[in-house]
Parts: structure tokens; sequence; C-alpha cells
């Protein structure tokens, strides 16, 4: 099974608070990117959840008006998210093709370093709105090997 993860695109950098910080024009249009590059290269999840976050939630609505898809909202994906639980939360679907799960940072580089054994997660950077996919090995324990890893300026 494929695991994509898209970190949220551009996001304001205040708000009422951290939860309700929306995209920006920038983040609009980097979500859209993403979205055309999934599209085009014909890697469309079976599946897409998304952090409950506004941030969050926007860049996986604009991404799934394009392939067709209604993003669920996952609360383990919210910040301070831990493979191990997303993981456990994603089995029930272990027998799709490919899961898209839309996060943040630090979390996403943290998951990508477990993952692939990496010792060292300052060596990961996930940037906003990069899409990265990680073929899943374990379900147990966080194993995988790195597929991809495309930031959206190269989109």
């Amino acid at each position: 099974m494929i695991l994509q993860l898209l970190r949220h695109a551009d996001a304001e950098p205040l708000s009422s608070s951290d939860f309700d910080r929306a995209l920006t024009h920038k983040g609009i249009a980097e979500a859209k990117k993403v979205a055309e590059f999934i599209d085009t290269h014909n890697i469309t999840p079976n599946l897409m959840f998304t952090s409950p976050l506004v941030r969050a939630i926007q860049t996986a609505e604009i991404v799934g008006k394009t392939i067709g898809m209604r993003p669920r909202i996952l609360d383990c994906l919210a910040c301070g998210m831990d493979i191990d639980v997303l993981l456990r939360a994603l089995l029930p679907h272990s027998r799709e093709k490919t899961i898209l799960v839309v996060g943040h940072e630090p979390d996403l580089s943290l998951a990508v370093a477990d993952l692939l054994g990496v010792a060292d997660p300052v060596l990961i950077d996930v940037r906003k709105a990069s899409l990265l996919g990680s073929e899943i090995m374990n379900w147990h324990e966080p194993s995988g090997s790195l597929l991809y890893s495309v930031p959206v300026s190269l989109m």
C-alpha cells in the first residue's frame, strides 16, 4: 500500500487560534498545483484523510475537488500526530492501493523519518504543499520505502 503524505499549503501566519488559520491566496494556488500534479501523473489515492485544522481541510478539499474525492477528517492527523497512531487508524483501510493524508510539520517529517528508519529526523524537511509517497512495509511498526518526494515548486 502506498501512503501519500501531503503537508498543507501556505496559510495565514496569524489568526484567532492556530486551529483556525486559513490558506492564503498563495496556498490556494499551491493546493491546486498539487491536485493537478496528482491528476496528471495518475497517482490518485483511493481514500483521503485530513487533519481537522482549517488549513489542512482547505488543502484537502481543493485537492479532492480536482480528483473527485471527498476528504475525511481524521483527528489523529492534528498537530502532534504520531506515526504509530496513524498506522493503527489506517489499518482498517490497509487493503486500499493508495491513501493520502494531509497534515502538518514537524509531524510529517517525523513520520517519514520513522518509516524510513532515519535516526535524525532533522535531516527531513517536508515543505508546505509537498507530496511524498511511501510504500508501507509493515502496518504494526513503522517501516517503508520512499517512492517519491515532490515539492510544489517542481509541480
